[in-house]
């Protein structure tokens, strides 16, 4: 009886284990790579959200503080400050956009994932799976060409420009 159980079976051949350690792989590699950018998006979006809270706050602050509570002119105008030094630093970090932009990537590789887990049929070629590799090597590379472009750290821009006549 185990016998005829066991001759029943069939072995998984060479390339079907190759094949498999090739979706565990790249699903490992896609899983660690939507959790790094899932906490990306959420950290920046959340800077964003709290400095715009904070600069209105101060804003807030440093208004009716002055108008309504005696605050100083020395305090005042501290809290002032604090709303353009943070639309600076966000200028030039742009949490926002990279919160985006982390999302954007982040929906990219949860389709290649769905696709390596869901829509491949049951017994996947190494082409199929090729194809998955490739568009995750491609979209790797398009994302850092936009990130490249959208989010460079220029301090040039701090530099006075001499006044050409």
């Amino acid at each position: 009886m185990i016998v005829e159980f066991l001759s029943g079976l069939k072995m998984a051949s060479p390339q079907t284990s190759v094949l498999t350690s090739r979706i565990d792989g790249l699903q490992a590699e896609l899983l660690a790579a939507i959790k790094y950018e899932r906490t990306r998006a959420v950290v920046d979006y959340w800077i964003a959200v709290t400095m715009m809270l904070v600069a209105l706050g101060a804003s807030a602050w440093a208004g009716f503080g002055g108008l309504f509570h005696g605050l100083t002119a020395e305090h005042a105008g501290s809290l002032a400050l604090i709303p353009g030094v943070l639309a600076l630093v966000e200028s030039n970090l742009k949490f926002a956009g990279k919160s985006d932009w982390h999302y954007r990537k982040l929906y990219a590789l949860e389709n290649l994932s769905s696709r390596l887990r869901f829509q491949l049929p049951v017994a996947p070629s190494a082409d199929q799976i090729a194809a998955i590799a490739s568009e995750r090597d491609q979209l790797k590379v398009a994302m850092n060409k936009e990130w490249e472009q959208k989010f460079p750290l220029i301090w040039t821009g701090f530099a006075k420009q001499p006044h050409n006549p």
